[in-house]
């Protein structure tokens, strides 16, 4: 599966890291596997930054890989759909169309996650782990 990172520089081997809870969302290393997202992501960091130069990083993952990643990343991320894990302390709101993040973007949530995300958020929630507004 490919995944696409908007930056100003290019990235060519990203580090994955165990989150933090005070600093993620704000600080961290966005992918997505939509291009034009990608594209939207650093056209907004290129008008904020005053420059004409920016990149759409391009990543091969393996999607295998994403169930073990978002394991050791629990209970902050969960996954969503498929090729989708999300960091629970950036969701502004979700149903079953969709999750909504904090600074807009949209995930998709399938059928076969809901109840298991719809589990970890309220757990997050629970355990007062509210962060990202």
């Amino acid at each position: 599966m490919k995944i696409y990172h908007g930056s100003l520089e290019v990235i060519e081997r990203p580090l994955i890291l165990q989150p933090n809870r005070l600093l993620d969302y704000g600080k961290g290393f966005y992918t997505t596997t939509s291009e034009r997202q990608a594209k939207e992501w650093v056209e907004r960091r290129m008008i904020e930054n005053n420059t004409t130069c920016g990149y759409v990083n391009v990543y091969e993952f393996n999607e295998e890989r994403l169930t073990d990643l978002t394991e050791r990343m629990k209970p902050d991320f969960c996954l969503c759909h498929n090729s989708f894990a999300v960091n629970l302390h950036a969701v502004r709101t979700y149903s079953h169309k969709g999750i909504i993040l904090s600074d807009n973007t949209e995930i998709p949530v399938s059928r076969s996650y809901y109840q298991q995300f719809k589990d970890a958020f309220a757990l997050m929630m629970l355990a007062g782990h509210r962060e990202v507004q």
